[in-house]
């Protein structure tokens, strides 16, 4: 939920929103992605103003942190440490298993978070559920690329 100066925005054609961003802002998908995901969001977002807003969100963009924003709001909130197995598709079987779900829900994606950790049984990581568009709309280099890196194995 977004609140700019202390009224709710519900659509990204708002007056506050077009007014610091224009009304061409989705031509970049990384700012637009952020812009939905706040106004979908569940937890509140405040800002004094429109220009603090934007602000926040080109600060996110540019520092390369928009993906890790995605993560964070998404409708699943937590995240879900996984031993890495070097097969996507066990780790979304291990994360929904953490996440006590039965399957990966349609529509949305594990990300495997940068910052891996090595402990004794293998490379650890933090598992994100987000919406499969903003997961493959975003390029990124997450806890798959760092494990590759590490080990020189390739993940299926």
């Amino acid at each position: 939920m977004l609140l700019i100066a202390g009224r709710r925005i519900t659509s990204p054609d708002d007056e506050d929103i077009t007014a610091v961003f224009g009304l061409s802002y989705e031509q970049d998908r990384n700012v637009a992605d952020i812009i939905d995901w706040c106004i979908e969001d569940q937890n509140y977002h405040y800002f004094g103003g429109p220009e603090a807003f934007r602000s926040y969100v080109m600060g996110s963009v540019t520092t390369g942190g928009h993906l890790k924003i995605l993560c964070t709001h998404s409708r699943y909130h937590s995240a879900y440490t996984i031993t890495m197995s070097g097969s996507r598709s066990e780790d979304a079987k291990r994360a929904n298993a953490k996440a006590g779900l039965h399957g990966t829900p349609s529509g949305y994606t594990w990300h495997h978070a940068e910052n891996i950790g090595h402990s004794g049984s293998g490379y650890r990581c933090k598992m994100y559920l987000i919406k499969t568009t903003y997961h493959n709309s975003n390029p990124h280099s997450g806890g798959v690329a760092e494990y590759e890196r590490y080990t020189g194995k390739t993940y299926t």
